[in-house]
């Protein structure tokens, strides 16, 4: 129960010592919570429905994830043809090089290059770290 101060307002110093669980609250509450963010797909030939991946999302500009730099240098890259036939850099052909809506659970990071686990579901892409 809170203790009520002056005026029967909660005084600053137990406002305080609440905060980290205040925190803790909105961080664990938001984790699960998947988000939409329009980026730029490296789509690999063939990936079947319900098969998972290895992705690399990066921040927009030049120097991103997917090779050669996509049309649209202001959206996000998600390389999910990065590893093929155990070439480590792989330029990825522009038709199989998309602009589209992706679902991501976990931390949504621009900073480097974050890596992620995508699944294919019917027209959609869900990823998650």
């Amino acid at each position: 129960m809170a203790k009520f101060g002056i005026n029967g307002r909660i005084p600053f110093v137990t406002l305080l010592r609440k905060l980290p669980i205040l925190t803790a609250v909105l961080v664990i509450a938001s984790c699960g919570d998947p988000r939409t963010h329009r980026v730029v797909v490296a789509y690999p030939e063939q990936w079947s429905e319900g098969d998972n991946r290895n992705c690399f999302l990066s921040a927009a500009g030049p120097g991103g994830a997917i090779y050669p730099a996509p049309k649209r240098p202001d959206l996000p890259q998600l390389d999910c043809d990065r590893f093929v036939k155990g070439e480590l850099i792989h330029k990825t052909p522009e038709d199989h090089v998309f602009v589209m809506d992706v679902e991501f659970s976990g931390d949504y990071l621009l900073s480097g290059e974050t890596g992620w686990t995508c699944r294919k579901s019917q027209n959609s892409l869900k990823c998650r770290r």
